[in-house]
């Protein structure tokens, strides 16, 4: 079942990329809801502005999994995407940092849901209210390289956070440890009360 649903959501986005990418001008992809890239060409006069393509994946929840399938669809049919920075925020922010360390989404999905399974989560009368930041914590904890800090750092990720009290957006861009990149991640998609 597991396998199936990963399955299945791979699919459909790797179709819907399909559909899109077929055309002979797959370069010029512009609007994608969850991954909006600048397009380069040659005689373009962006190549001056911009240095290389931009992943952007705002937040969205369960969208993780949309944008999980559309990094795996671009990384299964050659696009390199080490030559790429990414911003996210929420739950975009975990997807730029997944895609700038090289993770595996199904790995990451596989571990995701054995985490689950040993929080109980399925059998919880709270689902994951109150136990879910630990759980992301414990799943980037285990799932990142160790050296994902200098990675992030060398590929220009960054993550936007929500400054307290003025709930204001703070765009981080460097990354002391590993550690901090963690927290940084926790911090983009903390919701109060239900994730501690």
């Amino acid at each position: 079942m597991v396998q199936l649903v990963k399955t299945c959501f791979l699919i459909f986005i790797g179709q819907q990329l399909a559909d899109a990418f077929g055309a002979k001008e797959h370069r010029k992809l512009r609007n994608l809801t969850c991954i909006s890239t600048k397009t380069i060409r040659q005689d373009s006069e962006m190549l001056r502005d911009a240095k290389r393509p931009h992943l952007i994946f705002p937040g969205g929840g369960i969208f993780f999994y949309w944008q999980a399938g559309a990094v795996t669809f671009l990384r299964d049919n050659g696009y390199d995407l080490a030559s790429t920075s990414s911003t996210g925020a929420s739950a975009g922010a975990l997807t730029a940092t997944l895609t700038t360390n090289d993770v595996d989404f199904y790995e990451a999905t596989d571990l995701a849901l054995r985490i689950a399974k040993d929080a109980g989560v399925w059998d919880r009368n709270r689902g994951l209210q109150g136990i879910w930041g630990p759980m992301i914590y414990d799943w980037l904890d285990e799932i990142l390289p160790a050296d994902a800090a200098a990675r992030s750092n060398k590929r220009g990720l960054s993550l936007l956070v929500t400054k307290i009290p003025s709930l204001g957006t703070e765009k981080i861009c460097a990354f002391d440890s590993r550690k901090d990149l963690i927290e940084c991640n926790m911090a983009s998609v903390h919701l109060p009360w239900f994730l501690d």
